[in-house]
């Protein structure tokens, strides 16, 4: 099965590494989910519409996307 984690993109520019993120990607690939990749819209800006093509491309079984109350509109867009 192979799954993506996508953060969505924060609108400050402080950054701070995706540890959440980070944890559950670990935990799968541990727990019998080797196929685990992590985007992270802020250190490689992504556009809606290049994510969802690059999305298309790679045609993960699970996408998973985080966000804090800060960034939820991003994520949901």
């Amino acid at each position: 099965m192979k799954l993506i984690l996508v953060r969505a993109p924060l609108s400050y520019t402080a950054y701070e590494p995706p540890l959440g993120v980070m944890y559950l990607a670990s935990f799968l690939r541990n727990n019998g989910f080797p196929d685990v990749e992590i985007i992270d819209c802020d250190i490689s800006p992504t556009d809606y519409e290049s994510l969802e093509t690059v999305l298309a491309v790679k045609k993960p079984d699970v996408v998973g996307i985080s966000a804090i109350s800060y960034n939820i509109n991003s994520a949901y867009n």
